[in-house]
């Protein structure tokens, strides 16, 4: 592919070699060093590719040798920019397209924020912004691991956050902190009640009455474990 690429560039010519015996003439091409591609043999004749400097120059060795040389096509960019030489805007607008075309996808047009729950999208963005991620940003040279843990330490609302490009677009995964539960005084007594209805599977209880076995069924508020207790003496 990248042959075929360069050879389009520097522009080549097929041509057909009419006379007896072409051979002498690919002898001498290859003690001068000239590459020649996509050989064939048809009908007494000797068909070929080379680049289009090089075709001009065995021309006169083609005749030292009784052969004669027939341009078949003409391919590559030096044949394209000679067509359109009257048409200098078209060349000039193909240049300034794909120079905006370019320049335009250094740059990020689109911030995706996915993931978010309790923080609002505007202050999300506003800590983007800060650290140099928005619509209109210039991605190269910026450190988007380091958007993630400066945006982290910021706001210890955000619990895990991801920036991934793809083009001009950046997705924003976001995880929220999860606050701690509360957890009641464990030195003020209290009961444990099921929360909804289902099977006793196992029951840890430092202290208190288990009013409920292993396997036992039970109701959503049904008493589980009484934290009142009494001594011998009925206290």
């Amino acid at each position: 592919m990248m042959l075929r690429l360069l050879r389009w560039l520097r522009g080549y010519a097929r041509f057909e070699v009419i006379g007896r015996f072409p051979e002498r003439l690919m002898n001498l091409m290859t003690r001068r060093g000239l590459r020649m591609w996509d050989i064939e043999r048809s009908g007494g004749s000797l068909f070929a590719a080379m680049y289009m400097r090089d075709y001009l120059n065995i021309r006169p060795i083609a005749r030292s040798c009784g052969l004669r040389l027939r341009l078949r096509e003409k391919r590559g960019l030096p044949t394209v920019l000679r067509r359109y030489r009257d048409r200098a805007g078209l060349a000039v607008g193909c240049f300034v397209f794909l120079l905006t075309v370019f320049v335009m996808s250094q740059f990020i047009w689109c911030v995706d924020i996915t993931g978010l729950e309790t923080l609002g999208e505007a202050e999300m963005r506003s800590l983007l912004r800060e650290q140099g991620l928005y619509v209109g940003s210039f991605k190269p040279g910026m450190d988007y691991g380091g958007v993630s843990r400066a945006v982290m330490l910021r706001d210890r609302r955000v619990g895990w956050m991801a920036v991934n490009v793809t083009g001009s677009y950046a997705s924003v995964e976001i995880k929220e902190e999860q606050p701690a539960p509360e957890v009641e005084d464990v030195r003020v007594p209290c009961n444990v009640k099921a929360r909804r209805d289902g099977v006793i599977r196992r029951v840890d209880a430092g202290e208190g009455e288990v009013l409920l076995k292993e396997g036992s069924g039970v109701v959503g508020g049904q008493l589980v474990v009484s934290g009142v207790m009494e001594d011998a003496q009925g206290g």
